[in-house]
């Protein structure tokens, strides 16, 4: 999993090749599930305390990638 500490606009890659933007945000939790890759389900990151986020896919793998 991804650590994100005191970032407020970072670029996280999965193993499978998707690219991420993550903008973080203070306040309240809203959903305490990790966030998954949404081409493969790995579990990317787990939201701490008071720090929350948006992820954005920016970037799809190469298809020939294996």
């Amino acid at each position: 999993r991804a650590h994100i500490c005191g970032m407020t606009n970072v670029k996280v890659t999965c193993n499978c090749g998707a690219v991420y933007e993550v903008i973080e945000t203070k306040g309240p939790s809203r959903d305490p599930r990790p966030f998954k890759c949404v081409l493969c389900e790995k579990e990317l990151f787990a939201w701490e305390g008071t720090n929350v986020g948006q992820f954005r896919l920016v970037a799809r793998p190469e298809p020939d990638r294996e």
